[in-house]
């Protein structure tokens, strides 16, 4: 989908012509990146489907994989993923229920919990990625090095800009 063909995109900008000083490019560029995680997400959870994976719990199992011992706190997973509490227990319950992670009581902490990868959990890790890797070299298979380069310092500025906004 082209950038004149996106009505969202259309529609904002048209919105921001009737307010003096609006920058139409940033708002071009703001909705244009938000319509492209949309599509990011919902294309990966179509991948990862038949795993009985979401995006956002494939997420979860990677950051568990890369953990020392693969297990992290609950609060310690939020803070990686940046979701709240309440979206990490209702993703460990889905893993849990599968047998890709479980709950384990925290040594030093008794109000504290645990998730934990287990070797299914792994093997579905591994299981998935050569695919998923694919996937990512397809989608950005028509940039140079230098333009992939390029295109993570701009969005990793943008990305500090709102952890900057976030504190």
């Amino acid at each position: 989908m082209d950038r004149e063909s996106d009505a969202v995109c259309r529609a904002a900008k048209s919105l921001g012509r009737q307010y003096p000083g609006a920058d139409l490019t940033t708002i071009e560029t703001v909705v244009t990146l938000l319509r492209m995680q949309g599509r990011l997400v919902r294309s990966l959870d179509e991948r990862f489907r038949p795993f009985g994976l979401t995006a956002a719990k494939f997420d979860l199992l990677m950051v568990l994989h890369r953990a020392p011992s693969r297990r992290l706190t609950m609060w310690e997973i939020g803070r990686h993923l940046g979701v709240t509490r309440t979206n990490v227990t209702g993703l460990v319950d889905g893993l849990e229920r599968d047998n890709l992670v479980r709950r384990l009581p925290h040594p030093e902490d008794r109000r504290s919990l645990l998730a934990e990868l287990t070797a299914e959990g792994e093997e579905l890790v591994h299981r998935v990625l050569p695919e998923t890797w694919s996937w990512m070299d397809d989608l950005l298979d028509d940039f140079s090095l230098d333009e992939k380069h390029q295109m993570l310092r701009l969005l990793r500025k943008v990305q500090a800009r709102l952890g900057a906004r976030a504190e």
